[in-house]
């Protein structure tokens, strides 16, 4: 399962790259400067009945999340990727669990005027692929480990970690402010489609939750430089 991450990682890296090359050749005005940040609401109903069954506390969303968009054309459409990780954490001093998540997408995406009064308003939709990962970390620990030999004796982490490819369809609005400036803001749903296993130490573990399924909510701050404006 390592080794099928690890490939898959480094076919959206070529992907990437390939993105890069083709956008950056064909764009008329490339971003500069595109942070994202965003919530994800994911259903762990499944994954928080195992927890607390097994003296856990529940995981609780949203995860906050952060990264970066890239937005150009290819050809005449607008396509773009998005870096993004994001984590919750939920537990006591001596039991508690954390989660994290990273995302890579490809998407393409269309823009459609809302009123013709104001022009700097649109809405867009976009669709893509999400490759993913999902890494689960359980730490139990007593309260007498107060130095480095103690931990040593009694290592508690156990550390799960689960691949997946998503759907990720999104609804926006975008605002423009001037030739620099522009805001998004977007709902999607990451839709988990890939039915594989969580794994320790590169076993495969059976059991839920199977799928990662959750809405996203992303907003975005775009900016460009005057000079690039001017010359589109």
């Amino acid at each position: 399962m390592v080794r099928t991450f690890s490939a898959s990682i480094g076919l959206a890296l070529m992907f990437f790259g390939l993105f890069v090359g083709q956008t950056y050749a064909q764009a008329t005005s490339p971003s500069l400067f595109e942070p994202v940040s965003g919530f994800l609401f994911l259903d762990l109903s499944e994954l928080n009945q195992a927890l607390e069954a097994n003296g856990f506390k529940s995981l609780q969303t949203p995860m906050n999340f952060a990264g970066s968009w890239s937005l150009s054309k290819l050809g005449d459409w607008p396509v773009g990727a998005s870096l993004m990780q994001g984590g919750i954490s939920a537990g006591e001093e001596t039991r508690f669990a954390q989660m994290g998540i990273q995302l890579i997408s490809l998407f393409a995406m269309a823009r459609f005027p809302i009123s013709e009064y104001v022009v700097q308003l649109q809405a867009f939709v976009s669709g893509g692929l999400a490759l993913g990962q999902a890494q689960l970390i359980l730490t139990q620990k007593s309260l007498d480990e107060n130095n480095f030999g103690d931990v040593l004796k009694n290592p508690h982490d156990t550390n799960l970690s689960r691949s997946f490819v998503a759907a990720l369809p999104r609804l926006g609005l975008e605002l423009k402010f001037g030739d620099s400036v522009t805001l998004r803001g977007s709902v999607g749903y990451l839709w988990d489609f890939w039915d594989s296993s969580w794994t320790h130490l590169a076993q495969r573990i059976m059991g839920p939750p199977k799928n990662l399924n959750g809405v996203l909510i992303e907003f975005t701050f775009s900016y460009q430089l005057p000079t690039q404006s001017k010359k589109e």
